[in-house]
């Protein structure tokens, strides 16, 4: 059955109903007319990265599995073009590697798998919304556990992942050359840290966070000092859980 067809039996949250975006935007699911509008944005995006590791382009058929095989896709529009989008997987590749690294339920996790904005509408806060607006849809649809893959060298992404709450849980090497973090949000937990553990590492000491996160440590904030981005880690002292109301039966 192909994911629109489900969704379309579930009660599914408006994602216009929104009061993060800035005046004169407007949001909704896209569908395969929206396709190459995606392509082109992504195109942009893709073109202009001073770093090629912040995002290694997937197979071709991503963008079209995203929107009605194994996810969905929510775009932003200023008037008729898109200029951010945000995709939710709930299977396929990705979604394996993912639920097998952090060893969860596959049905009761989502994954968030691509998102950008182009240039000119950064530091407005589109990406940290669609971060909350995925959660919301994923919620909607049962899944309790949210995860990411990104690279270490993409600060912007992973300090703001880190904004909404997800940890970092594993950091994994893949066959392509690919090294990833993978962040991890269980949204019926309320984790207290145990701020007497803290300790910062730099986001290219490798071998330094794995250690930490062996140790059972988390990283969940960002600190610049000297012009570097460094991880904050510490140990759960509490964890505290309640199911959100989208979640009741």
């Amino acid at each position: 059955m192909a994911f629109g067809t489900q969704i379309s039996n579930r009660n599914e949250p408006d994602v216009t109903a929104t009061g993060w975006l800035p005046h004169g935007l407007s949001i909704r699911l896209l569908g395969m007319a929206d396709l190459p509008a995606i392509i082109e944005l992504r195109r942009q995006v893709i073109a202009e990265l001073d770093d090629p590791d912040h995002y290694v382009p997937e197979e071709p058929a991503f963008v079209q599995d995203h929107i009605a095989a194994c996810g969905l896709t929510i775009g932003i529009f200023e008037a008729d073009e898109l200029i951010a989008y945000g995709a939710l997987g709930l299977s396929g590749t990705d979604h394996a590697e993912m639920v097998a690294a952090l060893k969860l339920e596959p049905d009761q996790f989502a994954h968030l798998a691509s998102c950008m904005v182009v240039s000119r509408w950064r530091q407005h806060g589109l990406h940290n919304g669609l971060i909350q607006a995925r959660i919301d849809y994923g919620l909607r649809l049962g899944r309790r556990h949210f995860g990411a893959m990104v690279s270490p060298r993409n600060e912007a992404s992973w300090s703001n992942l880190m904004q909404r709450g997800f940890h970092l849980r594993v950091i994994a090497d893949f066959p392509d050359g690919r090294r990833r973090y993978l962040v991890h949000k269980d949204v019926t937990e309320n984790v207290t840290f145990d701020e007497s553990t803290f300790q910062l590492c730099e986001s290219d000491d490798i071998d330094g966070q794995r250690k930490l996160l062996a140790a059972g440590f988390r990283g969940y904030q960002r600190v610049r000092r000297d012009g570097k981005a460094l991880v904050g880690f510490a140990l759960p002292s509490r964890i505290d859980r309640s199911v959100p109301d989208a979640l009741q039966p």
